[in-house]
């Protein structure tokens, strides 16, 4: 299979003085031939490094990120995906605790290379050893502890990229629409993959509001949009133009409520389609048909080139050629099936339902039952437009149950419910809180119910 830059080198010869990516924010246009002529600019200034360790790519979304990505490609050097932060001591922090000394970024201090980008080196005790074989290393959140670095090699995220573009019939025609961070796995392999391999124009847009959004949909003349939920729903509350060319819209991150895909169509008049993946795997999970009644509470059936398989313990497990090859700093064995850290189970017909965290159930009064489930329960009570609940350490009763509510939540609907599902406290949010990559911020809600207790 191609390279990163070989794919490049492809599309320079068929459509080199074609758009590639416009940066609105940067009010930048290129060509495929600028970029690949920016590349070899920025193999000239980057320091040199033999010894070929892991570099640190924080510049955002930014036209540099994929030039920077395919200069140290060139030379072989491993590089770790990473979003900028707030400031540069919060980068070098998280850098620090992967064991990475070498970052590009757009901080000082450092040393200054050209627009905007600068570059540093930490002073570690030690570095982490990378694997063989790991060439881009996605780094996840940390939400639930210290941050990982997952390796692939090009071939794995080539291959994912692939079973992404059979399953959602993406054609090299398309323009896609990218505001999720492109160091995010999500992102990266949906807009920087998409571009290298598909061969689809970028429109990179700064702002989150809907209003600027429409209007980066308009002008680039977008046809693929991939969002998260709080995007999904802040969209479904605007005036749509009459005509537009876009044809597919993704949200993934988090599951879609079926109150907010029938909002989103009823503003737009397009279907959401459901989209499954994680870090260590790619995308796993694809829904085709997102309007059929069969599709709901669902995100899909498998990708092209995707297994799965649910244990005993409802862990769901991938298999594909897509996974990642280690971890950096870790000796790992073989990586052909990983285990997500969702819970689901298969319907008949083949379509994914998600039904929680490993770990996240709850012991109520000696009962398990998955936060989830008490979610889908809470959530047909009327009023209320969307719910989530964690629990709450009561030495009595094992865990109790704090339900945030969006919307209205009558105590004696409430009480109709299965006892094992009555919430102990409810709280009324205007909005739930979501993490920077789109996920429910269940952390964030943990703090907010014992502080009320």
């Amino acid at each position: 299979m191609d390279s990163f830059n070989d794919c490049l080198q492809r599309w320079v010869q068929e459509r080199g003085r074609s758009l590639a990516i416009w940066s609105r924010g940067e009010n930048r246009r290129l060509t495929f031939s600028n970029i690949l002529e920016n590349r070899d600019r920025w193999r000239r200034l980057l320091p040199r490094n033999e010894a070929l360790r892991p570099v640190v790519l924080a510049t955002g979304n930014s036209t540099s990120f994929l030039e920077l990505l395919l200069a140290l490609r060139l030379d072989r050097v491993p590089v770790v995906l990473l979003e900028p932060g707030p400031s540069f001591e919060h980068l070098a922090q998280r850098c620090e605790s992967l064991g990475v000394a070498r970052l590009l970024h757009t901080f000082e201090p450092g040393d200054r290379l050209g627009d905007g980008v600068r570059w540093s080196m930490l002073d570690l005790d030690a570095e982490a050893e990378v694997p063989t074989g790991a060439e881009i290393l996605k780094v996840t959140s940390g939400s639930s502890g210290d941050p990982a670095a997952f390796c692939f090699g090009e071939r794995e995220l080539l291959t994912g990229i692939r079973n992404i573009q059979q399953g959602m019939d993406l054609e090299s025609s398309d323009r896609v629409l990218v505001t999720v961070p492109l160091s995010h796995s999500y992102g990266f392999d949906n807009g920087i993959l998409s571009l290298l391999w598909i061969g689809t124009p970028l429109i990179l847009e700064p702002d989150y509001f809907p209003a600027p959004l429409l209007k980066a949909m308009a002008e680039g003349e977008t046809t693929v949009f991939p969002a998260a939920p709080p995007l999904v729903r802040a969209l479904a509350a605007c005036v749509w133009p009459a005509s537009s060319p876009l044809r597919l819209v993704i949200s993934a991150g988090a599951p879609l409520t079926a109150q907010a895909a029938e909002s989103f169509h009823a503003a737009s008049r397009r279907h959401v389609h459901q989209f499954y993946g994680s870090t260590e795997t790619g995308g796993i999970a694809f829904e085709t048909r997102p309007g059929s009644p069969e599709a709901i509470g669902t995100v899909g059936r498998p990708l092209p080139g995707v297994e799965l398989a649910i244990d005993a313990r409802e862990r769901i497990w991938v298999s594909s050629e897509a996974n990642r090859i280690g971890r950096l700093g870790q000796s790992d064995p073989d990586f052909s099936v990983v285990g997500t850290g969702d819970r689901g189970r298969l319907r008949p017909d083949g379509r994914l339902e998600l039904i929680g965290r490993v770990g996240d159930v709850l012991n109520v009064g000696g009962r398990k039952v998955p936060a989830r489930e008490i979610e889908r329960a809470l959530s047909r009570v009327p009023g209320i437009r969307e719910v989530a609940i964690v629990g709450v350490d009561d030495p009595g009763r094992g865990d109790r149950i704090v339900a945030f509510v969006v919307g209205e939540a009558s105590a004696e609907e409430l009480r109709r419910l299965p006892r094992f599902y009555q919430p102990g406290a409810v709280h009324l949010l205007e909005a739930l809180p979501h993490t920077e990559r789109g996920k429910l911020d269940r952390d964030r809600l943990r703090t907010l119910a014992e502080a009320s207790e």
